[in-house]
């Protein structure tokens, strides 16, 4: 398990997983992040070639940054989900997790959760399968049973 205290990484806080539109640039911790398009991306391209999420800490500067065109938008650090953070405790994050915003459970009860979702007009999931103590394999096999037993039903035709 991955002790997020000492610092301590794993397989899958280091290294980018998926087959989605954007891919993984480069990644500076507590900096930035560049994703790019991703040339073998199976679906429908965007207009977007590259993307740059800065970390900025001065509220001031994220609202100054927005006003002059430099940043499209800005996130509230305060607005930020406590289980991305190592000083939040498990008793904490985990409960706020599954209460706001996490598809958890048997593909069945995620399948069900998706369809809510895209009846609501969601176009678009961002998935991170894994949690700071799934080993690699665990992590591969449950990204395998999202692809092949949730998202068949969301294929378009």
């Amino acid at each position: 398990p991955q002790n997020f205290q000492a610092k301590e990484d794993t397989y899958s806080s280091r290294n980018a997983m998926g087959t989605g539109p954007y891919q993984l640039k480069e990644w500076v911790p507590d900096v930035k992040t560049v994703l790019v398009a991703n040339p073998d991306y199976w679906g429908p391209r965007g207009n977007v070639k590259e993307a740059h999420y800065l970390v900025v800490t001065s509220a001031a500067t994220r609202l100054a940054g927005l006003v002059s065109g430099e940043l499209d938008f800005v996130i509230d650090p305060a607005m930020l989900n406590p289980w991305t953070d190592p000083a939040v405790s498990d008793t904490e994050a985990v409960p706020y997790v599954l209460e706001t915003g996490s598809l958890y459970g048997s593909p069945a009860t995620v399948r069900e959760q998706v369809a809510e979702l895209r009846d609501a007009g969601v176009r678009h999931l961002l998935c991170q399968t894994g949690f700071g103590d799934m080993s690699h394999e665990r992590n591969i096999a449950s990204m395998r049973r999202f692809g092949h037993d949730v998202m068949p039903a969301f294929q378009s035709g």
